[in-house]
């Protein structure tokens, strides 16, 4: 279910700033107040949460660099900046773990370096499962 927040925007430096936070079911007075208020005030949709039913999820990423005759490299996971969310507990995150190859890169390492070199991205949940995901590609990648 989701409320509606009216939001003033911010300027210079300033952050935004919200104002009011109105029920499900006043969204027309939200958006009433936000006409009244005038320009530089937006309404916003925002989930309402029961502490303990909802869980932070964060994505990470892990690169891979595999070169042809050379053991795979698997770097170390990373989380990615601002890529959170609130899931409730018992549905998925609304992205998917996933292995990204990095064509790009491989591409410009094929004209400075010669050798044939792969690269790709792993993302996960967590910093495990971005790192479990990375090592299968690198073996993929490596023919193993």
């Amino acid at each position: 279910m989701n409320s509606w927040v009216i939001v003033r925007r911010g300027t210079g430096h300033a952050p935004d700033e919200p104002i009011a936070v109105l029920d499900a079911e006043h969204q027309a007075a939200a958006e009433q107040l936000r006409d009244q208020l005038g320009e530089g005030h937006y309404v916003y949709p925002v989930p309402v949460v029961e502490p303990g039913r909802v869980r932070v999820v964060a994505t990470w990423m892990c690169r891979v660099r595999v070169v042809d005759g050379a053991a795979p490299e698997v770097g170390e996971p990373q989380q990615l900046a601002g890529a959170v969310a609130l899931v409730p507990v018992d549905e998925r995150p609304p992205w998917a773990e996933r292995v990204v190859p990095d064509v790009e890169a491989e591409r410009l390492d094929a004209m400075l370096e010669g050798p044939r070199t792969r690269y790709a991205t792993a993302y996960g949940y967590t910093p495990e499962g971005a790192r479990a995901l990375a090592r299968a590609e690198a073996q993929r990648l490596a023919g193993g």
